[in-house]
């Protein structure tokens, strides 16, 4: 047996026969059961004397919330679309070509085989008569 402890309206039912139903109002300690209720049938007349009635399970639409949306999403596709074609319309390569600092320095610690040839240089390690230079 099963003791409500809360007022409110119950609602039983089968899960393989949904025809099978059965609702249990229970009142408040101040209030009364309506007289001759204790098994009503399933009728619309019955169900407002217990206080158990249907309520519209269908709202109307929250039009500032759908619109909000509609508006961030446009948005976010708008984003995207422009960052990919600023990725697609940037010119990747490289136009200021760095000075190679360290190799200019070395220069001078590097013995040239070619004196008219500004960067004629030629490795330490090599035979610099086995180079054929351009004139």
């Amino acid at each position: 047996m099963f003791t409500f402890e809360q007022p409110g309206v119950y609602v039983f039912a089968d899960s393989r026969n949904p025809a099978k139903l059965m609702i249990v109002s229970v009142m408040k300690q101040s209030e009364k059961c309506p007289p001759n209720s204790k098994f009503s049938p399933l009728t619309y007349a019955a169900l407002l004397k217990v206080g158990a009635y249907r309520e519209p399970v269908l709202l109307p639409p929250d039009w500032t919330f759908f619109f909000l949306n509609m508006a961030l999403f446009i948005g976010l596709i708008a984003l995207s679309v422009i960052c990919v074609s600023c990725i697609a319309r940037r010119d990747w390569r490289q136009t200021i070509i760095p000075a190679i600092i360290y190799q200019s320095k070395q220069y001078d610690n590097v013995e040239r085989d070619d004196p008219q040839d500004v960067k004629a240089i030629v490795s330490i390690n090599t035979d610099s008569s086995s180079f054929m230079f351009r004139a």
